[in-house]
């Protein structure tokens, strides 16, 4: 598999055929991870403003979020 790391880009990372006929499955998830990590960045950082505009009206569950986002 390939995971493109640009959008001009052809692929950036790519798994040896050897590491990929281990677990493909394992591989698969690294690659949608990476790929998803720049949203899940975003997100994270959504939830911390939320609750750093309105602290008190947030959830204590959304606090406890939005900590372990920071501390990440």
């Amino acid at each position: 598999p390939v995971v493109v790391t640009d959008d001009a880009d052809w692929g950036g990372w790519r798994v040896p055929g050897a590491e990929y006929n281990r677990d493909p499955g394992l591989i698969e998830y690294q690659a949608r991870l990476i790929t998803a990590a720049p949203q899940l960045m975003k997100l994270a950082e959504e939830i911390m403003a939320l609750t750093a505009e309105n602290p008190e009206d947030a959830p204590p569950a959304v606090l406890e979020l939005a900590g372990r986002a920071r501390t990440i």
